[in-house]
């Protein structure tokens, strides 16, 4: 979490304590965007201060958030206080009611980020203030009385669905009764949300909904007209909804949910309201078990764009999840039917009926979760009648497994677009046989060593990740030509162990654009790094050598915790580099990029290697490596200059010695410099310990290199430290005779060394170097006559000062220890 951040309200640089960023700032951000107060009528930095009795004339109680009737905001227009302060919930509304005895303003909020209150304050028949609780608060100009009075235009779309629904969560799990269990909730806030989202799409403009919560209701009714609501949704799609199913929310809980989402437009949401809601109530562990990683719909809508399904194109997600893929492919064809229909001076009626025949005949998911299969269908069903075309099968089974409408309808090689996110993680693996001997990528694959060629083998694996059989099952499933758009962890795109991926890949599709996630891609939920894979089917006996768009963008919109990241230059703007990265696409599609940096740039085909990920291909990287290649100087790769190129040892802190004369020196990463090796802080390890790692035990003249940290960093090992064990997270290379490793290290340290080990770094967390790419690391060895000899020369002579330095400072040092003794 950063230590500062740019109030939203004021604009002025606060401290990033966890009540800001969790309550406060959300809030703020809801207040203005989601209930249209304007930003100069509410006060959080400075903040506005109110008296802590009737006879305090120093207004000394600070309130988190306090809104006034005019941007004057004199001490008596207060209105509105937001307190956050107090995370439990009785402790927060006391806190509240407190300040409200003490203010002229007669709203009030507790808020802490996962619940809140909303509290009005009245006189009643004895003249004291009491309090009720409201459905939700006015929106700016509204009265008290109007809340819940929601005409159908009135609805105001949000990205703020997340946090609501977090909210909604925390209350149910904690209020209703015999409702605990997260796959319950999430049931019935699925329910709720169908209802919600019926009634926006059958209520004309001007009509009052019927999902509504207003102040003059009993909750009774509020709850009779939700559950009728219900019955109409069941009715309408009794294929989807069982005849059994029912919303089981108590009195209390139902009006406060209804209360909480009768504002917004939940079919305008900026985000799959579905996907966020069940990703919210199904929780990580879960959803982690199941690979079931919801996809985020700014990835989604990324992978989107670049694919372009048209409106003849059949499209389909065959891990659909909660139709996130889906229902924005549905979006992105609309949206062209529209400019078509304007353009022609065509009707609403021929919109809607071209609509409906793209949902009812070119949308089609598969979904082996038969609880996530039915959100999908009740989904599809509401917003496009698209529900025909959702089954519940396992996509990686063979079709002759299927229902038979479900292999009739997803036959393989019929389909133009393929959109989907596998699921994945380590813990899932097909082990199956049935299954995998049905797949090549099921099968071992082995490389020539002298051609550099994968090939498969008659040896069934054991087990194989699903996202790997994904790859294989969507190439099926599409037509010659047909385009993929598919979200892949970056394990699986390069790699020594798993070259056989990209391999199979290369040789099937025509890569059309990679784009690098960023690692906060999916937190809170896992830190997995994943790459957006446009692909598009080679047709027969056709090899063609094009551009690849690539991008590597490094902001999403939210840090690790899932909070919400905003521009510096202006608070109220999401921070989200692939805004940036999809206009960059367009700019390419269409010729006219004409700058290059990480978020758009292109490589050609024939230039990538044996890995996948773009970062690989920055221009900055690809500029050295292009040099590399066109030079007329000899060069080796670093596995020809080499006798050994050992990764170092892992030893536990158990066999660290306190006393260096009683162990041998453990080279960590951190000792391995720019400026050669520290020893101030050197760890020493039993020499028993360093005995068992001949292999990892340093000569004078070795080359300690860094694997991950500053990755390639490289150092000399000085002739007194041989012995020395080097740590696993460094490699240990010993050079031919032929080869001076001072004159190594110095261009492993150089501007062309450096570029190609940040190039060939890689990593979810911590990025490192594979022994296979360092291997492959190019060196050039200049043909002048004595540069070679020189720029060693001056290496040694460097790491000689530094030795002899170090000499003299532990000679001085045991000398100065006698000196002290007469001190």
């Amino acid at each position: 979490m950063p230590e500062r951040l740019i109030d939203f309200i004021s604009g002025v640089e606060v401290k990033a304590t966890p009540e800001e960023v969790e309550a406060v700032q959300p809030f703020a951000h809801r207040l203005v965007e989601d209930f249209g107060y304007p930003k100069n009528q509410i006060s959080t930095h400075p903040q506005h201060r109110i008296a802590r009795s009737p006879s305090d004339e120093t207004q000394t109680y600070p309130v988190d958030i306090a809104i006034f009737a005019s941007a004057s905001k004199r001490p008596e227009q207060l209105q509105l206080l937001v307190e956050c302060k107090q995370k439990k919930r009785s402790d927060g509304i006391k806190q509240l009611k407190h300040y409200l005895d003490l203010c002229p303003a007669t709203l009030g909020v507790w808020f802490n980020g996962e619940e809140h209150c909303y509290l009005r304050k009245f006189v009643d028949d004895r003249g004291v203030n009491a309090y009720e609780e409201l459905p939700t608060i006015p929106r700016f100009g509204q009265r008290v009385e109007d809340i819940g009075r929601f005409l159908r235009r009135d609805l105001i779309a949000t990205h703020n669905l997340k946090t609501i629904f977090k909210d909604l969560r925390n209350y149910i799990a904690g209020n209703a009764t015999g409702i605990t269990r997260d796959e319950t909730i999430a049931a019935e806030i699925i329910n709720v949300l169908f209802c919600k989202i019926y009634d926006e799409l059958n209520t004309a403009p001007d009509e009052l909904l019927t999902f509504r919560y207003g102040v003059d209701e009993s909750a009774q009714e509020v709850v009779a007209r939700i559950q009728e609501l219900f019955r109409k949704v069941q009715s309408e799609y009794s294929d989807v909804f069982e005849e059994e199913d029912r919303i089981h929310l108590d009195d209390r809980t139902l009006p406060y949910v209804v209360g909480e989402l009768q504002p917004f437009c939940v079919t305008d949401a900026e985000r799959d309201a579905i996907g966020d809601a069940f990703e919210v109530f199904i929780g990580p562990a879960l959803k982690g078990s199941q690979g079931q990683f919801f996809t985020p719909r700014n990835i989604v809508r990324t992978a989107v764009t670049i694919v372009d399904p048209g409106p003849d194109d059949r499209i389909l997600d065959p891990a659909c999840g909660s139709g996130g893929f889906l229902v924005v492919a549905l979006e992105h064809v609309w949206d062209k039917l529209a400019v078509e229909a304007k353009d022609r001076g065509l009707g609403k009626s021929w919109l809607r009926r071209k609509e409906d025949a793209v949902a009812q005949d070119n949308i089609f998911g598969i979904e082996k979760d038969s609880f996530l299969a039915k959100i999908t269908k009740a989904y599809m069903a509401i917003i496009g009648d698209g529900r025909g075309g959702i089954f519940c099968e396992n996509s990686l089974l063979s079709p002759t497994e299927w229902s038979h409408e479900a292999a009739t309808k997803v036959p393989d090689g019929e389909f133009d677009i393929v959109l989907t996110n596998p699921p994945f993680g380590a813990k899932i693996t097909i082990s199956d046989p049935d299954v995998l001997k049905y797949y090549d990528l099921g099968y071992k694959w082995v490389k020539d060593r002298g051609t550099g060629k994968w090939t498969k083998t008659t040896r069934l694996l054991k087990k194989q990740a699903p996202q790997l059989l994904f790859i294989e099952r969507c190439l099926r499933l599409l037509k010659e030509g047909g385009r993929l758009g598919i979200v892949l962890p970056d394990g699986v795109l390069g790699g020594a162990k798993i070259g056989y991926v990209p391999h199979y890949i290369e040789s099937r599709f025509d890569i059309i654009a990679s784009v690098d996630c960023p690692l906060e891609s999916f937190s809170p939920n896992t830190t997995t790094k994943v790459h957006v894979m446009v692909l598009q089917k080679k047709k027969a006996g056709e090899s063609v050598d094009a551009d690849v768009f690539m991008s590597v963008p490094q902001i999403i919109g939210h840090d690790r915790k899932g909070h919400p990241i905003y521009r510096p230059s202006s608070p109220d703007a999401l921070w989200d580099d692939l805004e940036e990265t999809r206009s960059r696409w367009e700019r390419f599609r269409g010729g006219k990029l004409k700058t290059a940096d990480h978020l758009g740039f292109s490589v050609r085909r024939s230039e990538m290697e044996e890995s996948l990920h773009a970062k690989r291909y920055l221009p900055e990287f690809m500029a050295v490596i292009r040099r590399l290649r066109a030079t007329k100087q000899p060069v080796l790769r670093l596995r020809d200059m080499a006798i050994r190129i050992a990764t170092g040892a892992n030893v536990d802190n158990l066999d660290y010695v306190d006393d260096a004369s009683e162990g041998v020196p453990y080279i960590l990463v951190k000792n391995v410099l720019a400026e050669g090796i520290t020893f101030s802080n050197l760890k020493h390890i039993r020499k028993e310990v360093a005995q068992a790692f001949p292999a990892c035990q340093a000569k004078g003249g070795d080359i300690v290199i860094n694997r991950c940290g500053d990755a390639g960093l490289a150092v000399v090992i000085p002739k007194d430290y041989e012995g020395a064990v080097v740590c696993g997270f460094c490699f240990l290379v010993r050079l031919k005779r032929d080869y001076d490793p001072y004159y190594v290290t110095a261009y492993l340290n150089g501007h062309l060394g450096l570029m190609q080990s940040k190039r060939l770094a890689v990593g979810s967390i911590l990025e490192h170097i594979t022994k296979a790419d360092l291997q492959d690391l190019l060196i050039v060895l200049p043909k002048k006559k004595g540069v070679i000899e020189s720029v060693a020369e001056k290496c040694r002579e460097a790491t000689e000062y530094r030795q002899k330095a170090r000499k003299a400072m532990e000679t001085f040092r045991a000398t100065f220890v006698e000196v002290e003794k007469d001190l």
